[in-house]
């Protein structure tokens, strides 16, 4: 097997409605089976070969929030909160990541365009956010932000599966920010799809299909 690089995929080729191969930035390669992984990118690809993807991408900040009195031995767990609109994790010590979950923080962007920068108001108005939760985080201040986007989807849930559109077409995109955690059993699924054409557990609720009915 042959694991290629750094390798740019700009077009998925089929014939008579069945997978060929891939056009890339050196060059085509010939294949019966593609597999559209291509994260915010991937309804681009797919669009390439008439199987639209309502996948998209969105600006997704966390604030790094510093304790200006740390704790060192009451750290705060992991911490999701929807209706207060913010998750939480604990980073190195007195250092807390703080996260958005609000709609109006995650606009949809053109990843080839992005600009990968916080704010400081932003990035205040987010520990400001979590210390409404928790005390300890009130005379926080922040220490810096990480920014990137997510491959969403219109239901918030991953495409994972075969292309019904087109044969030898196979999606695993639109993970919406925790398909990560799904990982391990997508890529074994897939493999099943590949080695004997049908999956063995039921990820029915991630079929490509439910945007098409």
């Amino acid at each position: 097997m042959v694991i290629d690089e750094c390798r740019a995929a700009h077009r998925i080729h089929t014939k008579n409605g069945r997978v060929i191969g891939v056009e890339t930035d050196r060059g085509r390669i010939d294949a019966p089976i593609v597999i559209n992984a291509a994260g915010p990118w991937a309804a681009n690809l797919a669009a390439t070969c008439d199987a639209n993807l309502p996948i998209f991408a969105s600006r997704q900040s966390v604030a790094i929030c510093r304790l200006k009195s740390p704790i060192e031995d009451e750290r705060l767990p992991g911490y999701s909160e929807r209706g207060s609109g913010f998750y939480l994790r604990p980073d190195t010590p007195s250092v807390y990541m703080v996260g958005s979950l609000a709609p109006d923080d995650s606009e949809p962007i053109d990843p080839d365009a992005f600009r990968p920068r916080m704010d400081g108001a932003t990035s205040r108005r987010y520990c400001e956010r979590a210390a409404q939760r928790f005390r300890r985080l009130s005379d926080a201040s922040p220490g810096g932000s990480r920014v990137s986007f997510f491959d969403d989807t219109p239901d918030g849930n991953p495409i994972v599966g075969v292309d019904p559109r087109v044969d030898g077409l196979i999606v695993a995109a639109g993970l919406s920010g925790h398909g990560f955690k799904f990982a391990p059993v997508f890529g074994q699924e897939i493999a099943a799809i590949i080695d004997a054409g049908r999956m063995d557990g039921d990820l029915d609720q991630f079929k490509v299909s439910r945007f098409l009915d």
